[in-house]
């Protein structure tokens, strides 16, 4: 697995085969978060990049193709749909899994819908997170 600095471009010892089929982008700006979705998604047996923000997964998408991608719906410099949008426009057959706080709104799950193939409400149950990368896609809300 590779620890990726997107700021830099530098990446520590660990390495991600890009043949790998269980590659996932991690996009969740709340640092917790972010740890607790890598861990789970590294001991499914993912390769995991994770990062904080919109520029940083437009970095990511630049040096990886990824097979699935987690992304947070409220990031600090743009919305996850956007970054679902990229990734749609280079990798079609992406898995994207869609993550918000903010469930209860429609709004918010309509947009989830439309940019994503599965929604994960938070606060999710771990199990639930990894089931997401291989259920099939979430019916139109």
């Amino acid at each position: 697995m590779t620890m990726l600095n997107v700021k830099t471009g530098a990446t520590t010892a660990m390495t991600i085969d890009s043949n790998n089929t269980r590659t996932v982008l991690i996009v969740e700006d709340e640092v917790d978060v972010r740890h607790l979705m890598t861990v789970v998604l590294q001991r499914a047996g993912y390769d995991v990049i994770s990062v904080s923000n919109l520029a940083e997964a437009r970095a990511a998408l630049t040096l990886y193709t990824f097979q699935a991608a987690v992304i947070d719906l409220c990031l600090p410099d743009g919305r996850g749909d956007e970054v679902a949008a990229l990734i749609r426009e280079q990798h079609r057959a992406t898995r994207i899994v869609m993550t918000s706080a903010f469930a209860h709104a429609s709004l918010m799950l309509q947009v989830a819908a439309d940019a994503g193939d599965t929604f994960v409400p938070k606060p999710f149950r771990n199990s639930d997170l990894v089931a997401a990368l291989t259920a099939p896609p979430s019916p139109a809300i």
